[in-house]
């Protein structure tokens, strides 16, 4: 998946930002990630898939723990992903 990220706090780097991409869910679909102060809203064809709580681990990891939506994923897993902020 590819991310872009359009603006920047210095506090939390990921607030108030949204990053597009692509999930292959099966097949290549369009999505984005709306960040707030500590949850994630996964938009996908114009609704909320997927919310979820964040937290920033250091200044390249994330941690990720499902609130509600339509994965299968189960939300007592956490997923941890590191992340590039590109100037």
């Amino acid at each position: 998946m590819s991310t872009v990220c359009f603006s920047q706090q210095s506090g939390n780097p990921l607030a108030n930002t949204e990053w597009n991409g692509i999930a292959n869910i099966p097949s290549p679909e369009e999505i984005t990630f709306k960040f707030s102060n500590d949850t994630i809203d996964l938009i996908f064809s114009g609704n909320v898939a997927e919310k979820m709580k964040y937290t920033l681990k250091d200044k390249e990891t994330i941690r990720l723990f499902k609130i509600d939506g339509n994965s299968p994923c189960d939300s007592a897993e956490e997923g941890s992903y590191k992340f590039v902020i590109k100037k």
